[in-house]
């Protein structure tokens, strides 16, 4: 069994794993390699490369943090919907495969 790392990119807030990301490709431009990337970040190697690729394809860009959707909110149905309201109501009440009825949320 492998031994846990560590550090953990995950406890990271967004600018600082963005931040991460635009060092080690960086880096590798200056002349290190992957490898040697990977192992002085203590980032796994595959990672590293992920992130080239999308730097190859998509520039400074692509590694910039994307904005996460907000949350499901609980948005009123409204009433001249009735499609929608008619799609909910089947939903709610429809069956799975084995004939169990779906857990009501």
């Amino acid at each position: 069994m492998r031994c846990k790392r560590e550090t953990d990119g995950r406890r990271l807030d967004e600018a600082g794993k963005e931040a991460i990301r635009l060092r080690a490709v960086r880096m590798v431009n200056k002349g290190l390699s992957p490898e040697r990337v990977a192992k002085d970040l203590d980032i796994n190697r595959r990672t590293i490369y992920s992130w080239l690729e999308k730097y190859h394809y998509g520039g400074w860009q692509a590694l910039k943090r994307k904005p996460r959707p907000d949350s499901v909110s609980a948005a009123p149905i409204c009433s001249n919907q009735p499609i929608h309201t008619q799609h909910v109501r089947f939903s709610l009440f429809e069956k799975l495969p084995q004939g169990k009825p779906r857990r009501q949320v």
